[in-house]
């Protein structure tokens, strides 16, 4: 089905519905090594306003928000020497994919001014599978019949 969520499987009640149902898994992330003009480069072509920052072993580090990238602009003489890694901030909250939807919607709207939350495995923290994008859980929501 278009919400991710098995055939067959009940959709009456939406707190039925996990987060892996819904969360994306193509997650565009930034190496914490990338210098400042290539992570210029990359935010151009996004759609997205953060970005999950991975480490050279691919763990999850932590987010960087257009706001930081965009702040540094006012300092030239830094921009040579900064990576991605220098304006990354451990993500305030991430989820896992076996979260029920509902508690994951008490947390979006705890943090309305996040667009995304970092999905990440159960087992291991640093393991980055996805991501849970607001709008794709009011959509869900919204398709069910629900008011979220």
């Amino acid at each position: 089905s278009s919400l991710g969520v098995p055939v067959g499987h009940s959709l009456r009640d939406p707190g039925d519905i996990l987060v892996k149902h819904i969360m994306r898994q193509n997650v565009e992330t930034v190496r914490h090594s990338t210098p400042y003009y290539a992570l210029l480069k990359h935010i151009a072509h996004s759609r997205y306003d953060r970005f999950p920052v991975v480490d050279d072993n691919n763990h999850f580090v932590g987010v960087i928000d257009y706001t930081e990238i965009r702040n540094l602009l006012f300092e030239p003489t830094l921009v040579p020497l900064v990576v991605a890694g220098d304006l990354t901030t451990t993500a305030s909250y991430s989820l896992t994919p076996d979260q029920p939807l509902r508690e994951a919607l008490k947390i979006l709207q705890l943090h309305r001014n996040i667009s995304y939350f970092p999905v990440v495995d159960s087992e291991d923290p640093q393991k980055l599978v996805g991501i849970l994008n607001q709008n794709d859980v009011l959509a869900a929501f919204r398709r069910l019949g629900q008011d979220a």
